[in-house]
């Protein structure tokens, strides 16, 4: 889990803050004082101002961690509505398209390309070229992939492509 560090400076600042109040208005304002109240009995004034900022301290604690999961988990919903659209998007465009990582590993295609090769999707992402291809056709792509990832841009070149069928275009 990763930790916001200025939530982290700003909940450490409360209990300061928290500790100099009880300080303060124990010593300077309270001096000891007992307080008579029903199903608690006698209580000391202190104790009884700090039970109260306890119980805020966790309530603003808990509003506040509350927000924070809301916010993960909107933006989550967020991001996954946007990988929808964009892949309908890119299922839309007729022409075969595919995307990797910098380790050269497929991350995603469009319907055209898993027609075009004639595998599914869940076949072709998270493996390299290597893993799809035969080792001669392979090592054209990867060195023409890896031209491109050193040198972005376009890049136009012709080839021939193997089907999982054995057939080649």
């Amino acid at each position: 889990m990763k930790i916001n560090l200025k939530i982290f400076w700003l909940f450490i600042l409360l209990g300061l803050l928290l500790v100099l109040t009880e300080i303060i208005i124990d010593h300077v304002l309270l001096k000891d004082r007992i307080v008579s109240l029903p199903y608690f009995g006698d209580v000391s004034a202190s104790e009884l101002l700090m039970r109260v900022l306890l119980v805020f301290s966790f309530w603003i604690f808990g509003a506040f961690v509350a927000r924070l999961f809301y916010q993960t988990v909107h933006s989550k919903e967020k991001r996954e509505e946007e990988a929808f659209f964009l892949q309908q998007l890119l299922n839309a465009i007729p022409a075969p398209i595919f995307y990797k990582d910098r380790k050269y590993r497929y991350l995603g295609c469009n319907k055209s390309f898993e027609d075009f090769i004639k595998k599914k999707e869940s076949d072709i992402v998270n493996k390299t070229v290597y893993e799809i291809a035969p080792k001669y056709l392979a090592d054209e792509y990867h060195d023409k992939d890896h031209e491109l990832l050193e040198n972005p841009g376009v890049q136009i070149y012709e080839s021939t492509v193997s089907k999982s069928d054995g057939e080649e275009k």
